[in-house]
């Protein structure tokens, strides 16, 4: 009478044989800890992957809010993808247009304002200004003004130039931005069913 004892109507009687083979490697505390570890190191590496887009998500929620009733009305005229398409233009052209014109603006005043820093102190145009002009032979007869301005002039450069740098991922975020705008629109009522 080896293996499984036969119980009535031929059913097998597992009783014995489970207690032998279904023994786990690990116990079920360990298995459990080692779960939620994994667990907490899968969420954290998502929230890596998605955290630089959360800025570029929360602007397009909050522009696709915004421009809500326009798209509603244009897509009852031209349908969902046309309707996103050109609300995403709008939008564009709402923000991006006055943003353009205040950036170059800002470029422009500080390109003059550096190349003014930069001139010899004599061209500030000081000589119409006695009390000034005598102010500022005694200060460049302590110390070397045109360099201290030069040297100011150089390190304001530098943060404009780490500005334009920066403004390269900006670019990014701003068609990240519409892209994820333009699904939004398009995709907004699936996206509340959901």
């Amino acid at each position: 009478a080896t293996g499984p004892k036969r119980a009535i109507h031929g059913a097998v009687d597992h009783t014995t044989s489970e207690a032998n083979c279904d023994t786990p490697l690990f116990p079920l505390r360990v298995r459990s800890a080692i779960l939620v570890a994994a667990s907490i190191a899968v969420v954290y590496l998502c929230w890596l992957m998605a955290r630089p887009f959360l800025g570029v998500l929360t602007w397009a929620i909050t522009l696709a809010i915004l421009a809500h009733p326009i798209n509603r009305y244009l897509a009852r005229r031209l349908g969902p993808t046309i309707a996103a398409l050109v609300s995403v233009l709008l939008v564009a052209i709402m923000i991006v247009a006055p943003a353009a014109l205040i950036a170059q603006k800002l470029y422009m005043d500080a390109r003059e304002a550096l190349q003014t820093l930069g001139a010899d102190a004599d061209s500030y145009g000081l000589q119409r200004f006695p009390a000034f002009a005598k102010l500022v032979e005694w200060i460049q007869a302590r110390l070397d003004l045109t360099a201290q301005i030069r040297a100011s002039a150089g390190a304001v450069a530098k943060v404009l130039s780490d500005w334009v740098t920066g403004s390269a991922w900006i670019l990014t975020q701003l068609v990240l931005t519409f892209l994820a705008l333009f699904y939004f629109f398009r995709d907004g009522a699936s996206f509340l069913n959901f």
